[in-house]
């Protein structure tokens, strides 16, 4: 300890004591073994677009390695040993924002790496992710290839999703632990249904008495008009878990023109089908006072609110003029539709807004497109695109799969897209609803 006072020898002792409490706690949070899922990821998109920034990491630090729970802007983000990830190191022992305008000339020694590994990355802005007993776990951050200033509000913004990434993460490791659990009865009722008759029958009764809620909670009709025909499907991720958080609806406003929304509430199981039951029924009751897609949403915003609900849920919500072929539609954070065009050509619209949920208040937009005679629009839940967990891949499927005349001009297309995509079991719930207008 040569050349150290003894000041700095006690500072030295404390900083191994606050990190050897920061990693039991890091432990006993679950998160090192947290499942993988699209709620991570979609809230670090969300963090790349408040910044347009091309990078964001959701990482988890313990005492030897940084492991990456997301990755958006990166294909490929290798776990490795923490020392060389200067940036995320640094963000973990401080409780305000760690940022770096231009690693190229901050002389801090947190500053020298960004993220290692990824050349030309100069800019960093980090916050902590914190367990429930305060103990930082790891950081959010997003990351350019160019010098950058945060704004105030930015970093506000930035902390705030740290906050919902922490929530989401405690949700998922229950979640899990309950899954794994659920899992495991289910197999142990299984195998003594094979043994006892009276018991299958009522393991019988129970899948029936799931299958009818689900199907309860999803429209049985959807309108048609000479112009328009509507075509959905809803699929569960597993065929024994048949309750999950999709929802697709349309029907149609006294003026004739119709309503027409699908969603993804996160999660499985009962308590998403609970909350997707809510926000699509109440969507119908306020088109009784406002048909504005915009105003739809920011009204259940406010509904989440008064619930006070711990749920992120995307949504779509669309009003299709069936004479005209005008499409008003606003998105919360889902995932953006396809059109097909009569001569075959798909193109997908832009995504946009933040999802329902979000602690985060951005003024919510309608847009507004004109669907052409022989047009078809595609609605649809991420489960369609993220099947085999690599996103460009799934929608590079779908946009060959609507090219194509057989799927298209399917009697029932949202079945035959289905179908063309997911040839693998599917991780997610999928609903998928066609919009084709004739003109």
């Amino acid at each position: 300890m040569t050349g150290r006072s003894n000041g700095a020898v006690r500072r030295s002792h404390a900083d191994h004591t606050i990190e050897a409490l920061r990693v039991a706690a890091l432990r006993r949070s679950g998160a090192l073994d947290m499942p993988a899922g699209e709620a991570l990821d979609r809230i670090a998109r969300l963090a790349a677009q408040m910044f347009a920034a091309p990078v964001a990491l959701i990482a988890i630090v313990d005492e030897r390695r940084v492991l990456f729970a997301s990755h958006v802007g990166l294909e490929r983000v290798s776990d490795g040993r923490r020392e060389f990830h200067t940036c995320l190191e640094a963000s973990i022992h401080q409780d305000e924002p760690f940022v770096v305008v231009d690693a190229r000339i901050d002389q801090r020694p947190g500053a020298r790496d960004p993220v290692a590994g990824v050349p030309g990355l100069v800019f960093y802005a980090g916050v902590p992710l914190k367990t429930r007993d305060v103990f930082n776990l790891g950081t959010l951050c997003v990351a350019d290839y160019r010098p950058r200033v945060p704004s105030s509000t930015q970093l506000a913004a930035l902390q705030t999703m740290a906050e919902v990434v922490s929530d989401q993460m405690n949700l998922r490791v229950k979640t899990a632990r309950l899954l794994a659990v659920e899992r495991e009865t289910t197999r142990a009722a299984e195998r003594m249904a094979h043994a006892d008759a009276e018991l299958a029958a009522r393991y019988e009764q129970e899948h029936n008495i799931a299958q009818a809620f689900q199907h309860a909670l999803l429209p049985q009709f959807l309108p048609e008009t000479a112009s328009v025909r509507l075509d959905a499907i809803y699929a569960a991720a597993d065929e024994r878990d048949l309750v999950g958080g999709d929802w697709y609806d349309a029907f149609a406003l006294d003026d004739g023109r119709i309503v027409i929304s699908i969603g993804d509430v996160g999660g499985h199981g009962l308590e998403a089908a609970v909350w997707m039951g809510k926000v699509s029924q109440s969507l119908r009751a306020l088109t009784l006072v406002q048909t504005e897609p915009h105003e739809l949403l920011a009204n259940l915003d406010r509904l989440l609110d008064r619930y006070e609900a711990n749920v992120i849920i995307t949504a779509f919500i669309a009003v299709l003029d069936p004479t005209t072929g005008e499409l008003r539609y606003s998105s919360a954070g889902h995932s953006p539709p396809f059109v097909r065009l009569a001569d075959g050509t798909v193109r997908e619209l832009p995504p946009g807004g933040l999802p329902l949920g979000v602690p985060i208040r951005l003024e919510r937009t309608t847009d507004r497109m004109m669907l052409a005679p022989g047009s078809m629009a595609v609605l649809y839940t991420d489960g369609l695109t993220e099947a085999t967990r690599d996103i460009l891949e799934g929608e590079r499927s779908v946009r060959e799969a609507l090219g194509r005349d057989d799927v298209a001009h399917a009697e029932h297309p949202a079945r035959a897209l289905r179908d063309a995509v997911l040839s693998r079991k599917s991780f997610d719930d999928v609903a998928i609803l066609t919009i084709s207008y004739g003109g």
